[in-house]
């Protein structure tokens, strides 16, 4: 199973996975956590004050994350479109490359949704 741990930096809450991400399919399991990890924060909001108790600005951290394909790490933007929250992903090397290929393929292509190998470039100041 994936690495989790979470932290604040300033007005960002940065949700950091890491670990082997099987390809295809066989990575089902991993993606599922990743979106339930997400929504428990998420759902964290307050129906009246759509931002209460969390910092303004959400990176998921996969710098430490060995991603190749699959699918399903699609899933984890749903949250964010759901409570229509932008998504900034922290990636490098070969895992970037491949969030990018599928961001050209899935959900992953929405507005709301940042892919970057720059830390400070996600980061709400």
């Amino acid at each position: 199973m994936l690495n989790f741990e979470s932290y604040t930096v300033k007005k960002n809450l940065i949700l950091k996975f890491s670990g082997f991400y099987p390809p295809g399919s066989a990575g089902n399991k991993h993606a599922q956590f990743i979106a339930e990890t997400v929504t428990s924060y998420l759902n964290k909001d307050k129906p009246e004050d759509k931002f209460s108790g969390l910092p303004l600005n959400i990176i998921l951290d996969f710098s430490e994350l060995e991603y190749m394909s699959g699918d399903a790490i699609a899933g984890v933007a749903l949250p964010f479109i759901k409570h229509n929250r932008s998504l900034s992903i922290f990636a490098t090397g070969k895992t970037k490359l491949a969030l990018l290929h599928l961001a050209q393929l899935s959900i992953l292509s929405s507005k709301l949704i940042k892919i970057s190998d720059h830390f400070e470039e996600l980061m709400v100041k």
